[in-house]
């Protein structure tokens, strides 16, 4: 099928659904993932996933948690640590104890239940910031609140699981400690340059339109984000990163608006609606309580 029809019933299937749910009082996140299982293999299987749309949809899952970090309100997570701490403690400590309990208790050995404690640590950011978006709820206290404490549970889910698999199966040559390293330090620096990069290209270009900021903060976004893949660190953690590192320099609203605009109008879209496309749930008939039905 024509990569330009696929991505029209991709767009046009999740505006159909999205008004539909929104009607039902139903969030903006299941109606993208309803209309992805709709229109994909498990439904009309009028879509398949080609490698354009999916890396849309991986460009997509970056711009989500840049955004993400972009709408966080550092002076408020500085305010309240304790509770973000506390909150991130016992909502992803708890899951991760009881997945790694489980998993040991089934046969499996320790690195791979240390595998699926770290998955379990997780809280589904990508679900949660649309759905307090929608509400209107990510400029408000609780809601930084919230995204704070899901922001330090994935982000050291996805250290711890970085580090894990960099055990189990390398993919860079460096010894681990080098490894985390050099990510600790890369941190670091990327703190330090990026709003000294990002100010003074702005002032340069204050008097022309706002397209050239936007290539900008793209270029930025993906120049790290490919740098954070090669060094073996998934690329979400790299928009988080630039997000939250850029949100205090950003001010342009025009700017801003044209990135939400860009990211919540296509990309985050086109991210949820494959995960439903890719939703396999023909995996619940294959489990084992099913094999004798």
């Amino acid at each position: 099928m024509d990569e330009y029809i696929i991505f029209l019933i991709i767009l046009a299937s999740g505006l159909f659904f999205s008004e539909i749910f929104k009607r039902l009082n139903l969030p903006y996140v299941v109606a993208l993932i309803a209309a992805g299982i709709f229109i994909g293999p498990l439904g009309l299987d009028i879509v398949e996933l080609t490698p354009p749309i999916g890396f849309l949809g991986s460009l997509g899952a970056v711009f989500l948690m840049f955004m993400a970090g972009m709408e966080v309100r550092t002076n408020i997570l500085a305010q309240n640590k304790k509770k973000l701490i506390t909150v991130a403690l016992i909502n992803g400590g708890i899951p991760a104890v009881l997945g790694f309990a489980v998993t040991m208790l089934f046969g499996y050995d320790t690195l791979a239940s240390m595998l699926i404690g770290a998955i379990f640590i997780s809280s589904s950011i990508a679900v949660i910031i649309p759905s307090l978006e929608e509400k209107g709820l990510m400029e408000s206290d609780i809601g930084t609140i919230i995204v704070g404490a899901v922001m330090i549970e994935d982000i050291g889910s996805l250290f711890i699981l970085s580090i894990l698999l960099q055990t189990a199966d390398p993919t860079t040559p460096l010894p681990l400690p080098a490894f985390m390293a050099i990510v600790i330090a890369s941190i670091i620096i990327l703190k330090s340059i990026l709003p000294r990069l990002e100010t003074g290209f702005f002032k340069k270009i204050a008097r022309t339109g706002f397209e050239e900021k936007l290539q900008f903060v793209f270029i930025i976004l993906i120049a790290v984000a490919v740098y954070f893949e090669l060094l073996g660190m998934h690329a979400i953690v790299a928009g988080f990163l630039v997000g939250l590192i850029l949100s205090g320099t950003i001010r342009q609203e025009h700017v801003v608006t044209k990135l939400h605009a860009l990211s919540y109008g296509i990309f985050i879209p086109v991210f949820f609606l494959t995960i439903g496309i890719e939703t396999d749930l023909t995996v619940f008939q294959k489990a084992p309580r099913f094999a004798n039905c």
